[in-house]
């Protein structure tokens, strides 16, 4: 692909004092799509979401019989666009002073740990 096909834009997003310069590509003529990234991204995310405290939320909100269904599904989503938009910029931002494998460990221990403060209070607060 020669450099005529390819759109450049550049972002300055503040952060804190400073700001940070993003890179998007847009391509004119040819979109490349990596199809096993996104089926990857899309099973992780729908499957962290079921019965999430997001779509217990969303649930209660459309249970409401005066309120619009169309507008509980758009602020609902909207929100869901805006908080995965803020994970992707928290991510590219993280990345570059902490290593993917690094942000997977402590992702990961941070689950665990939740598993067990949550199986904990299962077992010996609940009664």
């Amino acid at each position: 692909m020669d450099d005529s096909s390819v759109l450049v834009m550049t972002f300055r997003i503040p952060i804190f004092a400073g700001s940070v310069t993003m890179r998007a590509q847009a391509f004119t003529q040819e979109f490349m799509m990596d199809w096993k990234v996104f089926a990857t991204v899309f099973a992780s995310v729908f499957v962290a979401e079921m019965a999430d405290k997001t779509q217990l939320v969303t649930l209660l909100f459309a249970a409401d019989k005066t309120v619009s269904k169309w507008v509980v599904f758009l602020g609902s989503a909207s929100a869901l666009v805006l908080t995965s938009a803020i994970g992707v910029l928290a991510g590219t931002l993280l990345a570059q002073v902490v290593s993917v494998r690094m942000m997977s460990l402590i992702a990961g221990t941070g689950f665990v740990l939740i598993g067990f403060w949550t199986l904990y209070h299962g077992l010996y607060q609940a009664q």
